[in-house]
């Protein structure tokens, strides 16, 4: 399936002339890989899934060099699959999001809070025959095309920390309102919105998961595969820069052998830490300091080769300059968060065992 997934995004998504589109999403592609089976691949693996999901995220960013669409593509897969998983999501919504027929955007972050749950704002209340959700919720990634939302939303405090519970809501449900907001000038065409909540009643079936314990089954366990499942489509639209960029160099200088020489050998490490972090993922284990490491390591790496690649010129053909830019620009989301980590693991060497474990 992942072959025929790759061969569908070669003959069929790359040269797609709504790949980079900055406002609209390509939909009849998205109909057109429902349609081949294609959509919900992995799915039916359960847990085990995650890793086919990261696969085919790297198939289509190494045939297209579109990192925007492979992580639209890998994110409709990813939350219905983390939200079965964890949040026990309905077998009918988990049927249709295999068929294509349903789309599921995680709203947990909020305007001027992000995710951190300290400043998360949104609330549940119970109302008579179920609750009422008002707030706010931002960078919804899908959100434009999605048919349900899963809102993360306060529940109760418990010795002065928030307990927040998970509310699986369709999209036009009254009293949710989609924000528009100027799009990313890169990962095109992926879609994001806001949310504006306010007064909005759910009946009780609409909260899903342990009432109170969203955040650390769901929100935060999600965040972590997320990046590691985006690893793989990292790496593959470098190489897909690289693969492009031999026949426009002519006859190689010994400066620009050395620094192909580097390319090298970073695709080569970049291969194994990807291997590494894919087996990471199918253990659903992203958390551990050993794969935050290894995590480190392809960040760092991937950012020194985008700039090699930019010393060689490659930034001078329009669609390798799109990609580079989605690189760079990819690597700095939720930056901050990723340099606390980075620090965290740096302090980790300086233990007694040594080495981030």
């Amino acid at each position: 399936m992942i072959e025929k997934l790759e061969k569908f995004a070669r003959d069929r998504i790359a040269g797609h002339a709504g790949l980079w589109h900055p406002e609209a999403f390509p939909l009849p592609l998205w109909q057109a890989l429902a349609a081949e089976g294609l959509l919900g691949l992995g799915l039916d693996e359960g847990a085990a899934g995650i890793a086919t999901i990261a696969q085919g995220s790297a198939a289509i960013a190494e045939a297209t060099g579109s990192l925007g669409f492979a992580s639209a593509w890998a994110g409709q897969a990813m939350v219905p699959l983390m939200l079965s998983q964890k949040a026990g999501l309905p077998d009918a919504l988990l049927a249709k999001s295999k068929a294509g027929e349903a789309v599921i955007a995680l709203a947990i972050s909020e305007p001027k809070a992000g995710a951190h749950p300290k400043h998360i704002a949104t609330a549940a209340s119970r109302v008579e025959g179920g609750w009422r959700l008002d707030g706010d919720k931002a960078y919804l990634t899908n959100g434009p095309i999605a048919t349900h939302v899963a809102v993360l939303a306060i529940t109760g405090v418990l010795d002065g920390r928030k307990e927040f519970s998970f509310f699986l809501v369709p999209m036009g449900t009254p009293g949710m309102t989609l924000v528009e907001h100027p799009q990313f000038d890169f990962l095109r065409p992926a879609q994001h919105c806001g949310l504006k909540i306010e007064n909005c009643i759910v009946p009780d079936s609409a909260l899903i998961g342990r009432p109170g314990h969203a955040f650390e089954d769901v929100a935060l366990p999600f965040r972590n595969l997320e990046d590691g499942a985006g690893i793989g489509g990292l790496i593959a639209v470098l190489r897909h820069v690289r693969s492009g960029l031999g026949v426009k160099l002519g006859p190689v200088e010994d400066e620009a052998a050395l620094t192909l020489g580097e390319i090298a050998g970073i695709e080569a490490a970049l291969q194994l830490l990807g291997g590494a972090i894919l087996q990471a993922l199918g253990r659903w284990q992203t958390e551990s300091d050993t794969t935050g490491a290894q995590l480190v390591a392809v960040r760092d790496l991937a950012r020194r080769e985008a700039k090699l690649l930019r010393d060689l010129g490659a930034d001078r053909d329009p669609h390798a300059a799109r990609i580079l830019r989605d690189v760079e620009k990819s690597l700095d989301i939720a930056r901050m968060a990723r340099q606390i980590r980075k620090a965290k693991l740096g302090r980790s060497l300086l233990s007694s065992s040594g080495t981030p474990s």
